[in-house]
């Protein structure tokens, strides 16, 4: 135990001589500024990433010109992504729906269900997907089939 609080003592003394008498290791340059003052950071070089002849594109000054940050799905994507939304439903995933989607990210649906509520039940969960702008339906009710 001796041994154990001799070792202790000795490397907080070691750690206080390399520290320094200004707090900061090997003495530096923290006390040399007076209250109020900033210390300027070393400037730092930068590497340009661009080869010759190469420049970066100009910036855009007028917003009108900007690509749109998200643009929509294409017709197929959304089909997909509304698909798989039926699949997961364990109501709907046994139902003969056809999804049909446009330009504009508005979805058809045709084919049948077997009670209104199905048909309640679908056009929520498809107007719950992102990008879709709206949705029509010619879902039939033929029950028991």
């Amino acid at each position: 135990m001796l041994l154990l609080a001799l070792g202790a003592v000795a490397g907080l003394a070691i750690g206080m001589a390399m520290i320094g008498p200004a707090g900061t290791p090997a003495g530096g340059a923290r006390g040399e500024c007076s209250r109020g003052e900033r210390r300027r950071r070393p400037r730092r070089h930068r590497v340009s990433a661009w080869g010759e002849g190469e420049r970066p594109a100009p910036r855009l000054n007028d917003p009108t010109d900007a690509v749109p940050e998200s643009t929509p799905p294409s017709t197929a994507a959304l089909e997909t992504r509304v698909l798989e939304v039926f699949r997961n439903n364990p109501l709907l995933r046994e139902r003969n729906i056809d999804i049909e989607a446009d330009e504009l990210g508005r979805i058809e649906l045709t084919g049948w269900v077997e009670d209104a509520e199905e048909i309640t039940h679908a056009l929520t969960l498809v107007r719950g997907v992102p990008a879709v702008r709206g949705v029509t339906h010619g879902l039939v009710v033929r029950p028991g089939r």
